[in-house]
């Protein structure tokens, strides 16, 4: 699979999980470079194909027409060789899981606000599409190297759907993604608009703290999950270091309390995603 669709010149793979591999490919006819989605259904989901390839054709279609500096664009979407393909811009960085794994804390308070402002306008204009992301996550958040852009990846693509609200965890407890991101009522199966800001709200409270977990981590997926339905996270402020908070007190107790409002268990009264840029507006400010 060197040549796809006689465009996409492959050049490797460099990522793989569940139904899909991810390849560094040269569009011929750009002359750029492409990351591409290849999609492969088995045999345990090939009774929801139909179903998933209308659904990557409705979402590939919203995504396509999202313009926003903070989502990766889509570029082409096709079926070759029994698989579905979905490309994408290219953007060389890191995903924020590995730099929040690997690397100490390289972002100043300002420049933390700035990304997560970003963040929150881009999930703002994902939701404004009527798309509900439902995996907001560090590994899907890429940071550019050359402009320390955010840019969010994987809008809910290539996921195995049964229906359009579902839940990634099974009877049995095992897992179809990662739980510790996710919203309480994402777990019951009742995924709405909201749930983006919920896991937005656990990004956040890592990447502020600048921890390696996510607040609700546990190696237990039940466990996890539990907490996520029952248990408040501590605050922000709690966690935040006495220099810190000695130099920019006002701005951490903001985002604390923002952030404790993008967790709230109950979606109708949770932050809205509007009322979070409007706090980090106000948070950058204050610097």
């Amino acid at each position: 699979m060197s040549l796809l669709k006689n465009r996409y010149d492959i050049k490797y793979m460099f990522d793989e999980g569940g139904m899909s591999k991810i390849y560094k490919a040269l569009d011929l006819f750009l002359d750029q470079l492409v990351a591409i989605k290849e999609i492969c259904i088995p045999e345990e989901e090939k009774e929801y194909e139909v179903e998933l390839r209308k659904r990557l054709q409705r979402e590939y279609r919203l995504l396509s027409s999202l313009q926003h500096p903070n989502v990766v664009k889509a570029i082409d979407f096709f079926e070759e060789n029994e698989s579905l393909y979905l490309v994408l811009e290219f953007v060389n960085g890191e995903p924020l899981d590995k730099i929040l794994g690997f690397e100490e804390d390289i972002f100043s308070l300002q420049q933390k606000i700035s990304i997560a402002l970003q963040l929150a306008n881009a999930v703002k204009t994902i939701n404004d599409a009527g798309i509900v992301h439902r995996d907001v996550k560090p590994s899907n958040i890429i940071i550019d190297r050359t402009t320390g852009q955010p840019k969010i990846l994987d809008l809910g693509i290539g996921k195995p759907l049964e229906a359009d609200n579902f839940t990634q965890l099974t009877v049995d407890g095992s897992v179809l993604g990662t739980v510790d991101y996710m919203s309480p009522e994402q777990l019951r199966g009742d995924t709405d608009l909201k749930t983006d800001t919920f896991s937005l709200g656990a990004t956040f409270y890592q990447f502020f703290l600048w921890d390696e977990k996510s607040p609700f981590f546990h190696q237990d997926v039940m466990t996890c999950a539990q907490r996520i339905i029952a248990e408040q996270v501590p605050l922000l402020v709690s966690k935040v270091t006495p220099e810190k908070m000695q130099q920019h007190n006002e701005v951490y107790q903001l985002l604390s309390a923002t952030i404790s409002g993008m967790l709230i268990k109950e979606p109708m009264v949770r932050t809205s995603i509007e009322k979070v840029i409007e706090n980090l507006e106000t948070a950058r400010q204050k610097l």
